[in-house]
């Protein structure tokens, strides 16, 4: 019956939803959403959810919303969705994938929203472990809703990497070989998985070696890499957590730094670390005089505790 409401109401015209202010109700139903969660999330209650979900998106799609409102009310949804993902992967997955393209526009739109950030990093990151095409397609309002935003499908390549093409890079991610030559493996290595993530398996013992490489630009591009594997593989981040708590109580300031920026990817799929790890950020932060704030502000809003 909600979704229905709100379904209704994102048919409006501009200057309808605006006059009558209709952004309000889908505040209030987020904000309903977020004190029955992670209820909300039961299977059984799964359509009606969806349903929900459909409408928000539906709500974002349209030009019904603009700056600040529409902004404010995406990175509330994304936010929700992320919790939505963290706790049943399975049934999120598909839905946030069929929206592939609406993550994309809002991304390009809000760079500074994180979770927004966030969100679309991990859909657009599953979707390239696709193989199957999909043509891309435009959702168009009717003419008096004034237009709707673009929703295209992201489509992934091949696995690229034969067995033969794996043993020069698996060797040269070896600790011990010269930075520069690590550093061009890495960056092969990433060029790839950007076009198929199922190649990071092959890599993961040097990419957690690496972690503890003394050279900062080593240890960003492992732990970029190894996050990639993980929101593709969410169920592996927990075997991750004592390598990265490891890594932050580095005595090399730049590389506790460098894995404090990776720390509120590991969150999201590890929440029930997620204090311990903020914990250590913050100790780490304040021990070493980092200047992370932002980082940590993530941390704290993923933790759900601001």
């Amino acid at each position: 019956m909600i979704g229905g409401l709100l379904h209704g109401r994102v048919h409006l015209t501009i200057a309808q939803f605006q006059a009558r202010n209709h952004h309000l109700i889908f505040t209030y139903v987020l904000a309903l959403l977020e004190l029955v969660r992670p209820l909300v999330f039961h299977v059984d209650l799964h359509n009606e959810l969806m349903s929900v979900l459909d409408s928000l998106c539906e709500l974002l799609q349209s030009y019904c919303l603009t700056g600040k409102r529409l902004s404010n009310l995406a990175e509330k949804i994304a936010s929700f969705l992320l919790n939505f993902l963290r706790h049943d992967h399975s049934r999120a997955e598909p839905f946030l994938s069929s929206r592939a393209g609406l993550w994309r526009g809002l991304a390009d739109e809000h760079s500074t929203a994180p979770c927004i950030q966030l969100l679309y990093e991990t859909v657009s990151a599953q979707c390239t472990t696709s193989n199957d095409d999909k043509p891309s397609r435009t959702l168009s309002r009717s003419s008096k809703g004034g237009g709707r935003r673009e929703e295209n499908d992201v489509t992934g390549g091949e696995d690229e990497f034969s067995l033969e093409k794996l043993v020069p890079y698996t060797l040269a991610l070896e600790p011990g070989k010269p930075v520069e030559d690590i550093l061009v493996a890495l960056e092969e290595v990433d060029r790839a998985s950007l076009r198929s993530t199922s190649i990071l398996r092959h890599f993961l013992v040097q990419l957690s070696q690496l972690l503890s490489s003394p050279d900062s630009d080593c240890v960003s591009l492992a732990s970029k890499l190894i996050v990639r594997h993980i929101r593709n593989h969410p169920r592996e981040a927990d075997r991750f957590i004592p390598l990265y708590l490891t890594c932050l109580r580095s005595s090399n300031i730049e590389v506790a730094s460098e894995i404090l920026k990776s720390i509120p990817d590991i969150i999201v799929f590890s929440s029930k670390h997620c204090r311990q790890l903020l914990h250590e950020a913050v100790a780490v932060s304040l021990s070493c005089h980092l200047d992370n704030g932002q980082d940590l502000l993530r941390c704290l809003k993923l933790c759900s505790l601001v």
